[in-house]
């Protein structure tokens, strides 16, 4: 499947967790009993890549926990809460930031 660059997820860095606990997140606010588990660099990747990105590392995660999802392609956010809804997932919502966007995507089952 030919990548623009070289897939990275943050998670393989070493001792590396993203943290985002009661506080607001854009328009999205993650309670303090949330801590997103993984974040997922899809940025730089244009569809559908971030979709199967996303599907291969929410099976990583148990019911309830929340990937962090970073991706810059402005279709991206349409595609991952049409994906949410045909998979069951929960989509918690996103928020922009310089250049990118992060998208929070809860696992329902």
């Amino acid at each position: 499947m030919g990548h623009r660059r070289r897939r990275q997820d943050h998670e393989s860095r070493k001792g590396f967790r993203l943290r985002r606990q009661g506080r607001p997140v854009g328009d999205v606010l993650i309670p303090s009993s949330v801590t997103v588990r993984y974040s997922l660099d899809c940025c730089g990747y244009l569809c559908p890549v971030p979709i199967l990105m996303t599907e291969e590392k929410i099976a990583d995660l148990r019911a309830g926990e929340v990937l962090e999802v970073i991706f810059t392609d402005l279709g991206a956010k349409a595609d991952l809460e049409a994906w949410c809804r045909g998979t069951g997932n929960e989509w918690a919502g996103c928020r922009d930031g310089k250049g990118k966007s992060f998208g929070y995507v809860r696992k329902k089952r």
